[in-house]
């Protein structure tokens, strides 16, 4: 039995495409193009879930979180505003707002997952909250995760 496994990340069109020097300018597939082309290469019994897969920081403040997870999220993209040159502050606000506006669930998205806070599952974007281990940035993201058998 194989198990496959495969992430489908929103918003890379509006956000890592538009505005990293390399761009992503690839196809994601939807949960039925997952299962047909499994079952196409001969793959049965295909079982295609939705996972809650969160890009989560924890710091001591609120703003703390907040700020690192930007950077984080900035760096790990390559993201550049258009016209470049923008001071750090600048830089933030602009990664905070290109989130917030084009990475957004509904509730209807996470139905049935039990393990987004309520917090998230309110905002539905970026989300900075506190928790037992100090304040948490949360940055939502589902994962589509097929398990699928093939004998050999």
């Amino acid at each position: 039995m194989w198990k496959v496994i495969a992430n489908r990340i929103r918003a890379n069109e509006d956000i890592v495409d538009a505005y990293s020097p390399t761009g992503h300018d690839y196809l994601h597939f939807s949960r039925d193009d997952f299962e047909k082309d499994l079952r196409g290469v001969g793959f049965t019994e295909v079982d295609v879930l939705t996972s809650y897969d969160p890009i989560t920081i924890v710091a001591p403040e609120a703003q703390q979180a907040r700020e690192r997870m930007l950077w984080y999220v900035r760096n790990a993209y390559g993201l550049t505003p258009p016209g470049g040159g923008a001071d750090d502050t600048e830089l933030l606000s602009w990664v905070d707002s290109l989130l917030t506006a084009n990475l957004r669930y509904s509730g209807q998205d996470f139905a049935g997952l039990a393990s987004v806070p309520e917090p998230v599952r309110s905002n539905g974007t970026l989300t900075v909250y506190e928790s037992a281990t100090g304040w948490t940035a949360e940055l939502p993201r589902l994962a589509l995760v097929a398990i699928a058998t093939k004998s050999a």
